[in-house]
């Protein structure tokens, strides 16, 4: 039989359940041993106001399922499977003006971390975000946005016509994608 799980979202934070999207039988929402495991889904993090995304970000949503999580760095936890089809667009540098935008990121955890350069990214990056801009992110340790680009037509198909005014949506390419079942 298969899992109820393969069709939900589990949402959790360190371990603790706070939430199902979905709903499965009565008795049938634990997850089983090998259901007890971390998914990634790929990440779309889109910055700049018009925004537009980063192609080949390395950071990835984690959902976690099940207790006792075991980190091997600090967001990196053990037994992940990567979902590399599924994937959450993240509007992580984007908010309805500049100001709100370089407001949001000065509220952040990592703002004042020396490990992040967020005052020189505010300044020189946020504001010149454009298709082509190389390693895009703040974070002094590695690169993990290396190259802002142009929407693709499917990405904006999916976003609610609402948010489209936030985004460089005149630059998008005109792509087709094909879903598994051939549509």
């Amino acid at each position: 039989m298969r899992s109820p799980f393969a069709r939900i979202a589990v949402l959790a934070a360190s371990g603790s359940l706070v939430g199902v999207a979905g709903m499965v039988p009565p008795g049938r929402c634990q997850p089983t041993l090998i259901e007890n495991i971390t998914l990634l889904p790929r990440m779309i993090p889109a910055i700049g106001l018009p925004a537009l995304p980063i192609e080949g970000a390395t950071d990835l949503a984690v959902v976690y399922i099940g207790p006792g999580r075991t980190f091997c760095d600090c967001r990196m936890p053990w037994n992940v499977a990567v979902i590399p089809d599924a994937r959450i667009i993240h509007f992580t540098g984007v908010r309805r003006t500049m100001a709100e935008t370089i407001q949001k990121h000065k509220r952040s955890a990592h703002f004042g971390d020396p490990d992040y350069r967020y005052e020189e990214w505010l300044q020189r990056v946020l504001p010149n975000v454009q298709v082509g801009l190389k390693n895009a992110h703040m974070y002094r340790p590695q690169q993990i946005w290396p190259e802002v680009r142009a929407w693709k037509r499917f990405e904006l198909d999916e976003i609610p016509q609402s948010l489209h005014r936030y985004l460089a949506v005149d630059q998008a390419e005109s792509e087709s994608i094909t879903t598994a079942n051939g549509s």
